[in-house]
């Protein structure tokens, strides 16, 4: 449970990551474009402009995107070698598991079908 409510808050904070395509140019993703867009969206919350994400920049951006109530418990997950920081390593594991879990027939792509499954298995998660 709790793994979930992590990934539905890292989803969510990073949901522009993923966000459906118009279908003309709906494509397959695969785990590198995942994770590059993934990274993309995290580091708009360093404020400061230091390369890094803080705890407190994070939790600003969840509570921004009115994830607050989650964001420090999902913080204690992510980073993972508690340094205070989000790393893009620590970042690429989170979209890998979310990749993991899109990629329903297993062939190392994500579609648009199984995007939008994705999303909508989230939204039912997180309302």
């Amino acid at each position: 449970m709790k793994l979930l409510i992590l990934a539905a808050l890292a989803a969510s904070i990073a949901s522009a990551a993923v966000a459906a395509v118009p279908p003309a140019k709906a494509r397959p993703m695969d785990l590198a474009n995942l994770q590059s867009r993934h990274w993309a969206q995290i580091q708009r919350a360093d404020t400061n402009g230091d390369g890094k994400i803080s705890k407190a920049e994070f939790i600003a951006m969840a509570q921004a995107k009115g994830h607050g109530d989650h964001a420090e418990k999902a913080w204690s997950r992510m980073d993972v070698d508690g340094d205070g920081f989000l790393s893009q390593a620590e970042a690429d594991k989170l979209a890998a598991r979310r990749f993991s879990r899109l990629d329903a027939d297993h062939d190392g792509t994500v579609s648009p079908t199984e995007r939008q499954a994705g999303h909508a298995a989230h939204a039912g998660m997180v309302r």
